[in-house]
């Protein structure tokens, strides 16, 4: 019979990893697309007041975000343990600081992209079908989250190659696809891009975009409350 552990002796409590890698994959790419491309297009455009601006500030905004995935890459192969930018920041400036980043991530950051994301999938649909199912879903069983988060991922995916595919009579990429179909007036006026995209482009089938990008969205909801909590 082995010895139980003494007092204050327990075993640190540890989550198991049971994501495989194609969820793993889907959970990052749900992080990725989001929500922003559906709706950062017009906030863009009224900024930049150019088409040629606004595409020059995506391209720069995109070589910058490669270059920080390459960076947390390199991270995640030197520090294999749980907790991401916490981790990293208590292994180089101490518990103080990774502290203060987990307080102001919990409480602002990750709590206004959630509400973002939560408007976002309420102006495509509507009205708002969840309540607190995803959240719910992660506490009981991370696998089907992570089942869930690959279904979430290859619908936002579908939705992106939509446009993307309609837009090659114009242009070959997301947001300039918008902007060669809509125009900078197009763009500005519209409440919903990606949905008056789908009304000039699709036809009768137009109502599968908004359904796609709700989809999408709650997908990078779901990602964002499994790797939050982690």
């Amino acid at each position: 019979m082995s010895p139980k552990p003494a007092f204050g002796m327990a075993q640190p409590v540890k989550l198991k990893r049971q994501l495989t890698l194609m969820q793993g994959v889907a959970v990052i790419c749900g992080l990725v697309i989001g929500s922003g491309i559906f709706i950062a297009p017009k906030a863009a455009i009224r900024g930049a007041q150019s088409v040629g601006f606004c595409l020059i500030l995506w391209a720069v905004g995109g070589v910058l975000s490669t270059l920080g995935a390459l960076s947390f890459a390199e991270l995640g192969t030197m520090f294999s343990s749980g907790g991401e930018k916490y981790h990293y920041l208590e292994q180089v400036y101490g518990p103080f600081v990774a502290f203060l980043y987990l307080w102001v991530y919990l409480l602002a950051f990750r709590a206004g992209g959630n509400a973002l994301k939560c408007l976002t999938f309420a102006k495509y649909v509507l009205e708002p079908a969840f309540d607190c199912a995803l959240t719910a879903l992660n506490c009981w069983n991370v696998h089907w989250s992570a089942v869930g988060q690959s279904i979430f991922t290859f619908v936002g995916i579908l939705s992106l190659i939509i446009i993307a595919i309609r837009g090659i009579v114009y242009f070959s990429m997301v947001n300039v696809s918008y902007l060669g179909v809509l125009g900078i007036n197009g763009v500005l006026e519209s409440e919903a891009v990606a949905v008056t995209f789908a009304q000039r482009t699709l036809g009768v089938m137009s109502w599968i975009m908004p359904f796609c990008i709700a989809i999408s969205t709650a997908g990078s909801f779901n990602a964002g409350a499994l790797v939050g909590s982690r």
